[in-house]
């Protein structure tokens, strides 16, 4: 039950972070570059605060640290920054299809090099939260653009090469903080070529902020929590539920419309998660 819940918590604080990235850079109110200095930024402060109260000790850099935090922050660091930019030129359908598909394609092809096999009832579980992965998001996609899409594919990448180095390193917090102070100190070095000054403004900048101390910085310590109790398979697919919710968030905050094509698009989508779930007992 522990691992249902923070698995929900934080599909729930990603969809959050993907309808602040919406509010922020669809209506121009802050520039992708911008906004990725400071989500990572106010990401590393928050998980820094919370790691030392925790801890009751502080982390002292040198370049042996330095070392050890780059298997975390490189990916983050292409994540947020390949997102963003990524999403300046694609529509919010076809850059979710592009990302989302990308996670699970590197996800899966890690889980079957691992020595992992999928059952019938867990394949059909893909294929069925898949097809409504794809229900929800196809008739919205548009040719993209091809640097645009390519970026969003690294992201994807990036996203799940983040996924199972926390996994693998056993220590969420700390991954978690080491992945954003690391990220936090190359854009801090890189700002002055990322953020576009007269491109801020006050409701661009808050939303930056809470997209990185709390649904990007707090969800990826639930998340990771949530990874001692899934396998990489699961985790792969339970992902798919971020635009299902993501949709959701928007009827309330943008006002988009609930057709009959999303309900049953997240039907098949939730009920393709819950049969991988519940197929395979151990992992």
């Amino acid at each position: 039950m522990q691992g249902y819940l923070l698995t929900l918590l934080a599909m729930l604080a990603f969809a959050g972070n993907s309808i602040l990235n919406r509010l922020a850079l669809a209506d121009g109110s802050i520039d992708a570059g911008s906004f990725s200095v400071i989500r990572l930024l106010s990401g590393a402060l928050c998980l820094g605060a919370f790691y030392h109260i925790s801890r009751a000790q502080r982390m002292t850099l040198n370049p042996r640290h330095l070392v050890k935090l780059m298997p975390f922050a490189l990916p983050l660091l292409g994540y947020a920054l390949s997102f963003s930019y990524a999403y300046l030129d694609l529509t919010a359908g076809t850059g979710a299809l592009i990302l989302f598909a990308t996670v699970q394609l590197v996800l899966i092809a890690y889980h079957w090099m691992s020595g992992h096999r999928l059952t019938a009832g867990e394949w059909f579980g893909v294929m069925l939260a898949v097809g409504g992965f794809c229900l929800l998001l196809l008739p919205s996609a548009s040719q993209p653009d091809l640097i645009s899409a390519l970026l969003m594919m690294v992201a994807g990448i990036c996203w799940a090469v983040f996924t199972v180095v926390g996994k693998k390193a056993g220590q969420p917090l700390r991954s978690t903080y080491w992945g954003f102070l690391g990220a936090g100190l190359i854009v801090l070095v890189l700002s002055p070529w990322l953020v576009e000054p007269k491109a801020l403004s006050t409701s661009g900048v808050i939303w930056a902020l809470l997209s990185g101390a709390v649904m990007s910085a707090m969800g990826y310590v639930i998340w990771y929590r949530a990874l001692a109790f899934i396998s990489v398979l699961k985790a792969s697919v339970v992902q798919l539920s971020v635009p299902v919710l993501s949709v959701f968030g928007g009827l309330i905050w943008l006002q988009e419309p609930l057709n009959w094509r999303l309900s049953l698009a997240s039907l098949l989508v939730l009920g393709g998660i819950a049969l991988v779930f519940n197929t395979r007992k151990p992992d």
